[in-house]
């Protein structure tokens, strides 16, 4: 019995057949967790470029617009449509025949909020000189790992600061 055992021993000590796939089963897994992580990072730093563009645009929107312009007794300057500008592609005009198309995927928008530093009650007072900051935050928890770790969702927050130059 003895002699058995070190006979089959000794074949796997110096047989190769075998190594490749062992080789593999250690390699394998772990190359794919580093690609899902690069794939998995790469959308974070995409939504947070996202979430950038759309409080960069709203804030450029808000710094430049004339507050004194009505259309149809209405103001052309609102923080609605800062908004609207700030969460979607294109500036939405009035009841749209096209889809609005979100700047980030699912159907959580991103929360956006606005400071005005000298402070102003509406948007409609602003003077000159007045600094505006908008501020988008959004959390990522779209993706299918994260829901299938279970795995709390990423806030992502960008601020953007502009002067109010008007027209």
């Amino acid at each position: 019995m003895k002699r058995l055992a070190a006979s089959l021993f000794s074949r796997f000590r110096t047989s190769e057949r075998g190594a490749v796939l062992a080789e593999a089963l250690l390699v394998v897994p772990m190359i794919t967790l580093f690609a899902l992580a690069v794939i998995e990072f790469g959308f974070i730093f995409w939504e947070r470029q996202q979430l950038q563009a759309g409080v960069r645009d709203a804030a450029r929107y808000l710094s430049r617009c004339n507050v004194e312009a009505t259309s149809a007794s209405t103001p052309m300057c609102s923080q609605a449509k800062a908004t609207a500008l700030a969460t979607s592609y294109f500036y939405p005009t009035g009841t749209a025949t096209g889809v609005v198309a979100n700047r980030l995927p699912g159907t959580t928008l991103p929360s956006i909020s606005y400071d005005f530093d000298p402070p102003v009650a509406q948007f409609k007072n602003i003077t000159l000189g007045t600094t505006i900051s908008v501020t988008g935050t959004y959390s990522h928890s779209q993706s299918p790992t994260f829901r299938l770790l279970r795995l709390p969702g990423i806030p992502l927050s960008y601020k953007y600061s502009l002067r109010y130059i008007g027209w």
